[in-house]
């Protein structure tokens, strides 16, 4: 910090008396350590497809897999 915050940090005499309750720490603590117990167990999860079906795949290019779109609104939509 610069002398100009040193001097403005030393002046503000209700700051260094603020106490966090020891509730509060434990309670903070025990949701920071839940979130990283969450992460690495999502990091670890194998994430497979677990649907079986059957079937081919006709063609590789989207453009090949052409679908018909109905609307209530008649028209063209140009591409």
């Amino acid at each position: 910090m610069s002398k100009a915050e040193n001097r403005f940090m030393q002046n503000i005499t209700s700051l260094p008396a603020q106490i966090i309750p020891s509730v509060h720490k434990v309670v903070c603590w025990v949701i920071a350590f839940l979130v990283l117990v969450v992460a690495v167990g999502l990091y670890f999860t194998p994430w497979i497809q677990t649907a079986h079906g059957s079937g081919a795949v006709d063609s590789l290019d989207p453009v090949d897999r052409m679908q018909a779109i109905s609307a209530l609104v008649d028209g063209q939509i140009q591409t």
